[in-house]
């Protein structure tokens, strides 16, 4: 079966962009379709190449500013102006091992959609060298969200950014992720004004330590916005996420950070596990503060949800509201992007791909989706051969109802 693995990896990759960008597939489906192919390209010891941008990528002269995982340059490709962040890769041998666990992560950001989330067009190679990975995204005008109220002193509602920041928080939770490294420069402020995440994930691609980050310590963030927890060898967790965006709070609503007085990490570190947390200043409101200490809980099940936040800083007495405006980007934005690439459209009719795929092998690829994931739905144990009803099925027969009769 190996070799049949290997034998179908195009088609796999084939697959997998086509179901990328396929507007009618149920949302439940697309995930789990997407990481049995993607498991399949694994076990041919391939990497997906529709993750690559192919076109010519122009950086600008200088970076205009320092991720923990990387520098951030404002680039061109395709005519788009967009953010480019060359990852920092200091174990030359390790580069393959990199891009294992980043495609995991790339899996994930390109399913996402939200519009207080940064959407992802893909991944460049500089100068076509794998151990130049950048990360492609929109570019954000107002850079991240320090940068922008410093130029916007007055008039802007940082109650309304809270909110933006925990609603992005929110769908991550509610999709099982962990974004583990919120701060307040991976929050950016699109052109609406809205406030949105960036960074997310990959905090977990530098476990392996092939990534080098701007980080004092394994957990991913700095130290001044880690849970207590994160400092005796927890893992970055939902409830240390909360911790983080009470941090993130603290920066929006002051204009500080966490633990300004304070000039080290150590010290910080000191001063967190010893109980003590940000100094309170006049311009938080009794009803944010008392979220924001319940946050800082040091009992990491004490702390409250990120649906427990929302909530209430849309209740009284806190009554913040979203920023009001259309999203920046459409569900299908960053497909359009990608097609606007392509010699040919991204959607591949299916009635050209089965000319390619020899009937057999089709059926046999669908038939491995089916085995590796439609356990996650029916919670049967019995997944052998092809289902003939089930999301997995549905999504199949879906993409073959487009093929020409």
């Amino acid at each position: 079966m190996y070799s049949l693995h290997v034998l179908c990896y195009g088609f796999t990759d084939l697959y997998l962009k086509q179901l990328l960008d396929y507007p009618l597939l149920d949302a439940r489906i697309r995930p789990v379709i997407l990481k049995a192919l993607l498991k399949l390209s694994i076990k041919a010891n391939r990497h997906p190449r529709c993750f690559a941008l192919s076109d010519r990528l122009q950086l600008a002269e200088h970076p205009t500013a320092a991720g923990s995982f990387g520098d951030v340059w404002k680039g061109k490709i395709h005519g788009a102006t967009v953010s480019v962040k060359i990852m920092r890769v200091y174990q030359e041998a390790d580069v393959e091992a990199l891009l294992q666990e980043f495609y995991h992560e790339a899996l994930i950001w390109r399913q996402l959609s939200h519009p207080n989330l940064l959407p992802f067009f893909g991944a460049y190679y500089l100068e076509g060298t794998k151990s130049r990975l950048c990360l492609v995204s929109p570019w954000m005008e107002n850079g991240d969200i320090t940068r922008y109220l410093k130029a916007n002193p007055a008039g802007i509602n940082r109650l309304t950014l809270t909110l933006d920041v925990a609603l992005g928080l929110d769908h991550l939770h509610s999709l099982k992720l962990v974004h583990g490294d919120l701060k307040a420069i991976n929050v950016l402020v699109a052109r609406s004004g809205r406030a949105v995440l960036a960074d997310f994930g990959l905090s977990s691609v530098t476990d392996s330590k092939i990534l080098q980050s701007a980080s004092t310590s394994k957990a991913g963030g700095t130290m001044r916005w880690q849970a207590p927890e994160l400092f005796t060898g927890e893992k970055n967790s939902f409830s240390s996420d909360i911790y983080a965006l009470s941090c993130v709070f603290y920066e929006i609503l002051t204009g500080s950070l966490p633990f300004y007085d304070l000039p080290t990490d150590v010290a910080v570190m000191y001063q967190v596990m010893h109980g003590q947390r940000p100094k309170r200043t006049s311009v938080i409101e009794d009803s944010v503060w008392n979220l924001m200490t319940e946050c800082w809980t040091a009992d990491p099940q004490e702390r409250p949800s990120i649906e427990q936040i929302v909530f209430r800083l849309r209740d009284r007495p806190i009554g913040a509201v979203p920023t009001d405006t259309a999203s920046d980007w459409s569900p299908w934005y960053t497909s359009k992007f990608r097609s606007s690439m392509e010699e040919h459209t991204l959607f591949l009719s299916c009635g050209s791909i089965d000319d390619w795929l020899q009937v057999r092998v089709a059926t046999i690829i669908f038939e491995q989706v089916d085995v590796l994931f439609v356990a996650q739905f029916t919670q049967s144990e019995n997944s052998h051969g092809i289902r003939s009803s089930g999301p997995i099925f549905s999504a199949r027969s879906a993409i073959h109802s487009q093929a020409p009769q």
